[in-house]
This record gives structure tokens, sequence and C-alpha cells, in this order.
């Protein structure tokens, strides 16, 4: 997925109806403090000095959200990767990304701690330290043990600035971490599962949560934990906290090392895409709105469709099996958009799976069919020409207002018609056989804000 506007907060989200304000009471102290030596214990590392913890009302605790997302906010960053996703399809044409996002947070923000500040942030409506208090401090901990104990910061120096795949992969490691301990917590603490299932049962649970969000937009906030989780399992069963650690020194780069830990354990790293400059190509008064990579997750999320429903995102995990690289670059002029994707597989049968999925999809949302001539398939409406060309392991996709534009663009890259020689049927990676981690278990019920396809609005830390 997409992870370039990651901002300086790691934020924890629980999927539950919050109730409303209430001040604390004078002299009532909340503290994760008792939580602290079970958690050190659990993941094998130590504080190093003392972390500051900030309980709020649930007004304040908004408030403070409020202003720790808005810290680097880039609104025509955020715009311009909105026209992106509608360009792609990722969201409906009527949506606003910002109110979508901004919606989703408030409903279901549970705590946060901020790499800027250094701070612990959770709500506390009773003045006590509850279950549930209890279980978002074990999470938010390991945020700040994180922080202490390596370079959460510079590990995005491993990732280009444009690689929003291999940003959302380091985040799924940090996040899967927390997870685990968090999780590790709960599940050795006599009677705190009970506890925490009382407490949710006297809330009003919000079960539509999901309901009206787009996929784009579910799915990078329950990736980090969902498969992060599995992934740092996977690293653990491999050589215990020595290989985990490790893994902050030299992170995973990919949503596809995610998905499948054998290939960030095996070093199978991502094929590296690159695209021509289109600005000669489309003409005068096209500029460039943002080039980056979707990876595998974006591969998934995109084929899933726009709605959000976890059998349509299981269902396109298999349909984007193979993946090796990927790269979009898109252009604008005036309200018009022209955009360039390249894939890569790890052989033609993959690209060909690829390429009968992404025909199927560009089919229902434009409701008009592809035809074939030359090795290419080609679609047209009164407002969009899309290209698809295959050329064996290579997968690019060209999309514009016209078929003069798509035709130019396909041409700039080098790809234009030629005869396609006979590939495979069917296919499948040198890691065919690993089982991918879950990307909706539908068992967590805590969440990432900030990061991910949809929130691509700061630049790094």
């Amino acid at each position: 997925m997409n992870t370039r506007y990651l901002g300086l907060a790691i934020l924890l989200m629980l999927l539950l109806a919050v109730p409303g304000s209430q001040a604390l009471a004078k002299g009532q102290q909340v503290s994760c403090n008792s939580v602290i030596p079970r958690v050190e214990q659990i993941r094998h590392l130590r504080f190093k000095h003392p972390v500051q913890q900030v309980f709020l009302t649930r007004e304040q605790f908004r408030h403070a959200l409020e202003q720790e997302s808005e810290q680097g906010l880039n609104r025509v960053a955020v715009r311009n990767h909105e026209r992106v996703l509608k360009l792609f399809g990722f969201l409906p044409q009527s949506s606003d990304l910002l109110r979508l996002e901004s919606g989703f947070r408030a409903q279901a923000v549970g705590g946060f701690y901020s790499l800027r500040t250094r701070k612990l942030y959770l709500p506390s409506e009773t003045g006590k330290l509850d279950a549930l208090t209890r279980s978002s401090c074990a999470h938010e901990l390991t945020h700040a043990l994180q922080d202490q104990n390596f370079d959460i910061k510079g590990m995005y120096r491993h990732v280009g600035p444009h690689d929003s795949d291999g940003q959302m992969a380091i985040k799924s490691l940090i996040e899967g971490d927390a997870q685990a301990v968090q999780a590790t917590y709960v599940d050795s603490t006599p009677g705190l599962a009970e506890q925490i299932r009382s407490e949710l049962a006297k809330r009003t649970s919000n079960q539509n949560l999901t309901r009206h969000v787009p996929t784009v937009l579910v799915e990078d906030f329950y990736f980090p934990y969902e498969a992060g989780d599995r992934f740092v399992t996977s690293l653990y069963r491999e050589g215990g906290f020595g290989v985990l650690n490790k893994a902050y020194i030299n992170p995973p780069v990919s949503t596809e090392q995610i998905i499948y830990p054998a290939q960030y354990l095996h070093h199978q790293q991502p094929t590296s895409v690159e695209l021509p400059n289109l600005s000669s190509t489309l003409g005068r008064g096209w500029s460039e709105l943002e080039e980056d990579d979707f990876g595998e997750l974006g591969v998934i999320v995109l084929l899933a469709g726009p709605r959000f429903s976890p059998e349509a995102v299981r269902a396109a995990v298999p349909k984007a099996k193979g993946w090796r690289g990927d790269r979009y670059a898109v252009y604008a002029s005036g309200g018009r958009e022209a955009a360039l994707w390249r894939t890569v597989w790890d052989n033609p049968g993959d690209a060909k799976r690829f390429e009968a999925a992404l025909r199927r999809y560009d089919e229902g949302r434009f409701g008009a069919r592809y035809g074939e001539s030359h090795g290419e398939l080609r679609l047209e409406t009164p407002s969009r020409t899309a290209i698809i060309a295959t050329r064996g392991s290579e997968v690019t996709y060209v999309i514009a207002p016209d078929p003069k534009l798509a035709r130019g663009v396909l041409s700039a890259t080098g790809a234009g018609p030629r005869v396609p020689n006979e590939l495979p049927q069917s296919g499948g990676g040198g890691m065919a056989q690993m089982s991918p981690a879950p990307l909706l278990a539908g068992s967590a019920a805590l969440l990432l804000v900030g990061g991910g396809l949809a929130r691509r609005r700061r630049a790094q830390p």
C-alpha cells in the first residue's frame, strides 16, 4: 500500500463506539506504570527512560488527535492523491478523502504514541485504569519501547521517498510487533480478557464502522495489524527475538514480504521499475501529479473494488500473487488526467492472470468492453481510453482522456503493438506454495490511523 505521508504519530484505534466526554476529577491519577514491567518482560527489551503519559477527557483527546494529525499536513498533496485514487477506481468520484478519513478516525481512535513528542496519549472517561485502557497501554508502551531501542525514524531510509509500499511494510513490522505484545499481555494476564469482553458489552459497539468506508481506507487501517502480527510471529518462530530485532536494522521493503514472510527471510527483493518522463509526450499544459508504487497490497485492494467486503479482499489475493514490482505516474492538465502503470510479475502466467483480472475490473467500473488487437487490449468510453499491453512478465496499463493520448503514452514506454508469443495459461512464482498472512482475519479490534495508500500527505520524518 501507500504510506508516503505517514506522519510522526503512531496511533492506536479501537473498533467501538466511545462514550461521551467526561471530565476527570481532581486528584484522580491514571497511569500505565503497572503495565511497564510486563511489557518489558514480554518483549525482552527495557525502557531507557520513563515514558510521559497523558490521560485526557474524550474531548481533550480528540483535540490532541486532530493536532497530531495536522502536523505536516499538505492539503495539495492530499487532493492530488484523491484524484489518483479516483482515476484508478479506489475511490468513488463523489468521495472526499479528507472527510472520509477524518470521520473514520473520529469514530475509532482509542489512543496514540507520538514520535514527535515521545508521549503516550490515552482517553480516560472514568479516571481509572480499566481493562481496555490496560490493554491499550501495553500496545502504546511497546511503541515507546521500540522508539527507545531502535531508530524508528531512520528505518524509513531503507526505502525511497516515493516507495509507499516499502513504507507500509515498515509500518507493518512496527504495528505487528506492538499487536503481538498486546495480545500476549492480554492472554497472559488472568481475567483480563474476560474483563475486556465485559467492558465492551456495556458499550454501544459500532458494528457497521466499515460499512460505508472504501476498501482502500479499511485495508490501510487493518493491514499493519493483521498481516503485521503474522509477519512478526513468523520472524519470532524463525529465530526468536534475535531475528525480530534485526528486522529493525534491515526492515521489510514490500507488502509482499509482509504477506509472505518467507520472501523477507529468504532476502527476495522486489524488482525496481522505472518509467519514462511523459511531459513531452503529453504536451504543453500537462504536469505530474504523483509518481509512486502500489505494491502487492495495492493490487489486492484495487481488484477487490471500492466497496469494502472481506470476501472480495480474500478473493483478490490470488489474483495479485506473483507480484515482483510496480510503478505508476499520473499527470494532469486542468480537470483531465493520464496515467501510466507498469507491473512486473514472477512469470508470464502470473502476468496473464493479472491482465485478465484488471480487464474484468475495468469492464465492471466503466460499463464497457475491452477489444483485442495486435497483442493489446483497448477500452474506450466518451471520456476515457484504457490500454493493457502484456509483454512476457510485464503488464503496462495506460489510461488517458482520448485514444491519441493513450497511444502516445504507450508508445513512450516501448510497449507498442506486437503479436504476443504463446504464453502459459497459468503460473505461480517461486514462492507460490507459501501461505499468505490474512489481510482481514476478522478478529482484531485494533487498527492504525496514519499512513497508507489513502494518506499520502506528509513527508517522511
